[in-house]
């Protein structure tokens, strides 16, 4: 036998692939000339190839030089070599056989795709011969279910992605929605912020403005009151003013203190102290004009108006006798904090000043304080007596 291996297998006795007779048909068309036959395993990628054996059928041979060996038998042996190298892998394996043949112009390769395998359905192996140029329809098969689960991979991760998107965007939707209220609650705010602070200002202008003009009534008052009590008519005034707001029409005599000495030295002697009126007014009109601020100041603001006059009474007392007057006999007496809301009450500065205050001295009154308060009724005239009378019984809320 003229045919030898190289290398040389280990090759089965018994040939399981078929050869087909188209690949019968190739060799025996190919022996004239044949000088050897390539065997190759197709590698991933166009064109790769890798050799494992070659046969050698004639070595230097004419053009139409035949060989001795049969194409049967030289299929037989390329069949044998390729079912061992497809147990080797035991898988399916593509190879190509490639037959060189001595031309006149040298040697001419031709060659065949074949695959050799495993039959799923028998288990047994089986050959198929192929054009790597034309995809097989199992491949387009396989391309087309790969494309598919491409396909379905990416509606999948579309699906995935929507649904992960999805609550953010409603999230963002929310967000925006909250921050939206928060910037209209803020501007609310803010617009509060500026009308609070335009009306603080109005009110502090108005406050300011009532403030001027209780500093005026009460500058307008004081001088009336000492005007009046330099004519010793003040309490014989007041006292009619009281009567007349209680309901008593009657005009009780002016009586002095009964432990405190005369003090309005101008009382004994009204015309002594009586100030020269401007040449135009004369002094019965400058004083019926104090005498209207001070009936105008009883009807509108009497307890304020009261307690004026108990203040301006008892500290002319105090400054014409500092040893012994009313104001220090009450300062003696009362309890501190007393003292201290009798003076509060009677330095009010306006009517509702003098409300509030009047509310605070009674609140604090204790039943042990009643003593005290009929101890220093003693030392106070008819007038002041009556005064504090009015004071204690006048309703805040009038």
């Amino acid at each position: 036998m003229s045919l030898t291996l190289q290398p040389e297998l280990d090759l089965p006795k018994n040939l399981e692939v078929c050869y087909s007779n188209d690949i019968l048909d190739w060799v025996r068309k190919s022996l004239p000339g044949m000088r050897y036959i390539t065997l190759k395993k197709v590698l991933p990628g166009r064109g790769k190839y890798e050799q494992f054996a070659r046969i050698n059928v004639q070595e230097s041979p004419n053009p139409g030089q035949v060989p001795v060996e049969k194409s049967d038998v030289i299929c037989d042996l390329i069949y044998r070599v390729l079912q061992y190298k497809q147990e080797e892998v035991d898988d399916t394996v593509n190879f190509l056989i490639q037959i060189y043949s001595r031309t006149a112009t040298g040697d001419k390769p031709s060659g065949k795709h074949i695959t050799i395998g495993t039959d799923s359905s028998t288990g047994d192996r089986e050959t198929k011969q192929y054009d790597p140029e034309t995809i097989a329809p199992n491949i387009l098969d396989a391309q087309m279910e790969y494309i598919k689960m491409i396909q379905d991979n990416a509606a999948n991760l579309y699906a995935m992605m929507t649904g992960m998107v999805q609550p953010i965007i409603e999230s963002n939707k929310a967000l925006q929605s909250e921050l939206a209220a928060k910037r209209k609650d803020d501007y609310d705010i803010k617009n509060l912020e500026y009308v609070y602070a335009v009306r603080n200002e109005e009110r502090q202008a108005a406050l300011v403005l009532e403030q001027a003009k209780i500093k005026a009534n009460k500058d307008k008052w004081d001088g009336a009151l000492k005007m009046i009590n330099k004519n010793g008519a003040f309490d014989k005034l007041m006292l009619q003013a009281a009567n007349k707001l209680m309901g008593d029409g009657s005009s009780p005599v002016v009586e002095p203190p009964k432990k405190v000495t005369q003090v309005n030295q101008i009382r004994k002697n009204p015309l002594q102290s009586v100030p020269k009126a401007p040449p135009k007014i004369s002094e019965e009109e400058e004083l019926a004009m104090q005498k209207k601020i001070i009936d105008d100041s009883l009807n509108t603001n009497p307890l304020y108006t009261y307690c004026s006059y108990l203040r301006d009474t008892l500290e002319t007392e105090a400054r014409e006798n500092p040893e012994e007057n009313a104001k220090k006999y009450i300062e003696e007496t009362m309890r501190d904090s007393l003292y201290k809301d009798l003076i509060d009450l009677l330095n009010s500065e306006s009517e509702e000043d003098a409300k509030k205050n009047l509310l605070q001295f009674r609140n604090n009154i204790d039943p042990n304080d009643y003593s005290d308060l009929a101890s220093i009724q003693n030392v106070l005239s008819e007038t002041q007596k009556t005064v504090i009378g009015n004071i204690m019984s006048y309703d805040p809320g009038e």
